[in-house]
């Protein structure tokens, strides 16, 4: 893995090989989400090894906060929740982390791996609500699953888009087959879920409503801007697709295969700073960042 750097007119610098131990650099890094200060928790490592570093919003390294070991395998998503924890998920549950500690506190582990009301196989991307519920793609077990606040403790309610048996790639409408990510739209009156080969619109209900989209490959990344442009990651065709969220229209499409500027080897979810910014974590090793247009610069430590 290695690391482009270019300042801040887009003008190629240097290439760092990027060593995974090394504070301050990536392998494999998800999209970072934000604190109130505008400060960057970035989620990387190989799948057994995965750590959440600190960066300040111009991409100084602050600290690893939490360390590798700690982290459930395949630790992919993170989210700061309205009680201002930061949740990952994993394979087999979401671990909840204090804000200033960054320790883990285990009495609000949400479910463990299994099939059943409450249980996970690949916990992928969160969202909460506007009554602070917590919604979660269960990867495979191909459905989402709604949680609430019981004195202190998130249980399980319901579930949507469930239904598909494995095998073939026959659904029925609304069936979920690997569901990723989600984001709720600005009303909190539709979710969006990003799954195999398709974008999928629910009521907040969870009632199947329409499909964004033809001909989608392996979309994963689904975040939501603040004026309801949906921005899908498909890792396979290399690109980020804009929908409007209302109407389902493609808006834009930029990025290709390459280490250059606008270019992704597995393009992750797309994250907003406080400016509106786009920052896209990177499976080659880098985070990149929009300054302005569709002009992407490396958010990374030296």
């Amino acid at each position: 893995k290695s690391i482009t750097k270019y300042d801040s007119t887009g003008i190629f610098i240097s290439t760092l090989r990027n060593n995974y131990f090394t504070e301050g650099k990536f392998y494999n890094p998800s999209s970072p989400i934000f604190d109130n200060e505008g400060n960057m928790y970035i989620l990387d490592g190989n799948v057994e090894t995965r750590r959440i570093q600190k960066f300040s919003s111009g991409g100084t390294y602050i600290a690893t906060v939490i360390p590798t070991g700690v982290i459930g395998r395949a630790a992919y998503y993170h989210i700061f929740g309205p009680d201002g924890r930061m949740y990952v998920s994993s394979v087999a549950g979401i671990q909840v982390f204090d804000e200033y500690s960054w320790v883990e506190d285990t009495d609000l582990l949400i479910g463990e791996g299994g099939p059943g009301n409450g249980q996970f196989s690949d916990a992928a991307g969160m969202v909460f609500d506007a009554d602070d519920n917590l919604y979660v793609a269960d990867s495979q077990n191909h459905r989402i699953q709604k949680f609430i606040l019981d004195d202190g403790h998130y249980i399980y309610d319901s579930q949507f888009g469930g239904g598909w048996q494995g095998g073939d790639d026959t659904f029925e409408i609304g069936e979920l087959k690997t569901p990723v990510n989600i984001v709720f739209d600005s009303t909190y009156e539709h979710i969006f879920v990003s799954d195999t080969r398709s974008l999928k619109r629910y009521s907040s209900a969870g009632v199947y409503e329409t499909d964004y989209g033809v001909n989608h490959q392996l979309p994963m990344g689904l975040s939501i801007d603040l004026d309801d442009k949906l921005y899908l990651s498909d890792i396979w065709r290399k690109t980020i697709m804009v929908y409007d969220s209302v109407t389902g229209d493609l808006l834009n499409t930029f990025g290709l295969y390459g280490g250059g500027q606008m270019q992704f080897e597995n393009a992750g979810t797309v994250a907003f700073n406080a400016s509106g910014g786009m920052v896209i974590g990177d499976s080659n090793g880098r985070v990149q960042a929009e300054i302005g247009g569709f002009r992407i610069l490396n958010l990374i430590s030296s």
